[in-house]
């Protein structure tokens, strides 16, 4: 592979990670959100049990118990939907973890390739410095024996 393609694939290979990086990380803030969220609901249905009309141990008129009632079944209603969005915020940051993954192995690979392709390079230069500094001591050594015919 052509050395500035290989370059521009592991721009390129940069670019996709990074971006994969920042919607893993989005992803994770928004899950963290919606369990923030669902604990404050929990939280607030705790309180309100706990302060329920019929725990004071006094009279209680109907409307206070209707109100009540219907105020518990209205922050049990948005403790179910915030149940689903956190899961579906814990789905989206997993699956948005697993791209960024996915994204870093690919641009792992492409390094390696890179990193390889160098030493073999490196190599390859190293043999023919090699030949040539053999070559030289040859002729070198040729030069200096005496009685050869010239």
């Amino acid at each position: 592979m052509e050395p500035a393609l290989l370059k521009l694939l592991i721009e390129m290979a940069l670019e996709r990670r990074d971006d994969a990086a920042t919607r893993a990380a989005g992803a994770r803030r928004e899950r963290d959100a919606a369990a923030a969220t669902l604990r404050t609901l929990t939280d607030y249905r705790e309180e309100s049990l706990s302060r329920a009309p019929v725990r004071g141990g006094g009279a209680v008129g109907v409307a206070q118990l209707a109100t009540a009632t219907h105020f518990d079944a209205k922050l049990v209603a948005a403790i179910h939907q915030q149940y689903g969005q956190h899961a579906q915020r814990a789905a989206d940051a997993e699956a948005r973890d697993a791209s960024l993954q996915d994204r870093q192995r690919r641009l792992k690979a492409l390094q390696t390739l890179e990193e390889r392709r160098a030493q073999e390079s490196a190599r390859t230069a190293a043999r023919r410095e090699q030949r040539a500094l053999d070559e030289s001591a040859t002729q070198l050594s040729a030069r200096k024996r005496p009685g050869k015919d010239r």
